[in-house]
């Protein structure tokens, strides 16, 4: 109920040039919320499980906050993401990873999986690094456990999804000599008890302890 064309056109690839076209004509469609009583999604919550990278990159390059608009129900688009593809995202955690194959290959079997992630390395890294430009404006290096590690409502399973396809960022340091151990503890919303932040230090040194050894730059 109550979308915009922009809305429309989310749920069906439209290609780029079509949603650029709808943002030049009403720019404000980036926040718009569609009007269904337990709705309440943006263009960009349905374009990230419906359209490409390239759609979900020029709702982002038009306004990188729409990477932070909630439902209804306060779900963000990584959330959303999320919860849709909760299944095929817990197959890939928990399958065995033979010898001569990699975690990327066991994601190919799945046709829609690889796309999924592609999308949800796009909204982690607009929300923490706030761009989606390569490289960052900042030159801050794109670390995707980082990006994980420094958001509040990063949904743990895609944070597992990131530590078994790139552990060795477990070990990697920021510009500032940070692991993501240290993002994720320099977080304010420890001291009010945030479930989200505290799940991901235990997830984070469980899969690599020595992380906790480790002295930053600062």
């Amino acid at each position: 109920f109550g979308m915009t064309a922009l809305h429309r056109a989310c749920f069906r690839d439209p290609p780029v040039e079509l949603v650029e076209a709808f943002l030049h004509a009403y720019p404000e469609s980036t926040m718009m919320k569609d009007t269904g009583p337990e709705s309440g999604l943006t263009p960009l919550h349905a374009a990230c499980y419906y359209c490409s990278s390239a759609v979900v990159t020029t709702i982002l390059k038009f306004n990188i906050d729409a990477v932070t608009q909630t439902s209804h129900q306060g779900n963000t688009p990584i959330e959303c993401l999320s919860r849709v593809a909760r299944e095929k995202i817990k197959w890939i955690i928990e399958s065995e990873v033979f010898p001569n194959q990699s975690v990327f290959d066991i994601m190919k079997q799945d046709f829609h999986l690889p796309k999924v992630w592609s999308t949800a390395c796009l909204l982690l890294e607009a929300e923490y690094y706030g761009t989606v430009t390569r490289p960052c404006s900042n030159d801050k290096a794109r670390q995707i456990i980082h990006a994980c590690a420094g958001l509040e409502k990063c949904p743990s399973n895609f944070l597992q999804l990131a530590m078994k396809l790139h552990p060795e960022q477990l070990l990697e340091g920021d510009e500032e000599g940070n692991l993501p151990l240290h993002v994720a503890a320099a977080s304010t919303s420890i001291e009010e008890g945030n479930a989200f932040s505290i799940s991901t230090m235990k997830l984070l040194a469980d899969a690599q302890p020595n992380a906790a050894r480790v002295r930053n730059d600062q």
